[in-house]
């Protein structure tokens, strides 16, 4: 029940965010475009099962998820995997989709491959959304700002 309630709260908190005009167009401007998946996954969930999801799609996706120690919703970009991509050894079993947030922060996108691909894709993060940083858009009437 517990796992049901963490990707329903994830789920909750995408459906906010894309619904406010201000923060969808700041997914847009990292690779987001309306019709794109959104998986959710929690945060120490087996990044082999995430890709499984990610795979079936058939294109690009957004993966999201809560990082565990600040709370914050987070975005990755995967691209479709690609036999144009350097080809990369799967990554290992034990990997959560943190470890990959993580690796991804760590430089500007990341080439990577789950067991069920045969090619590699790449991943880049989309940076925290800063509100206070963003220029605001005003929002429509029954629209989430998300402003403090």
């Amino acid at each position: 029940m517990a796992e049901r309630f963490v990707k329903s709260h994830i789920a909750e908190r995408v459906a906010e965010f894309i619904g406010a005009r201000e923060t969808r167009a700041y997914l847009e401007s990292h690779g987001w475009v309306q019709g794109m998946p959104i998986i959710m996954a929690k945060p120490h969930e087996p990044l082999d099962d995430v890709m499984g999801l990610v795979a079936i799609q058939q294109g690009p996706a957004l993966v999201a998820t809560v990082d565990p120690s600040t709370e914050e919703l987070r975005f990755l970009y995967v691209s479709t995997p690609s036999a144009a991509l350097k080809d990369v050894p799967p990554c290992r079993p034990e990997t959560d989709v943190c470890k990959l947030f993580e690796a991804a922060a760590r430089s500007e996108s990341i080439t990577f491959r789950s067991r069920y691909t045969p090619h590699s894709a790449v991943a880049h993060l989309v940076p925290v959304f800063d509100a206070a940083a963003t220029q605001a858009i005003p929002a429509d009437e029954g629209e989430s700002s998300l402003k403090p």
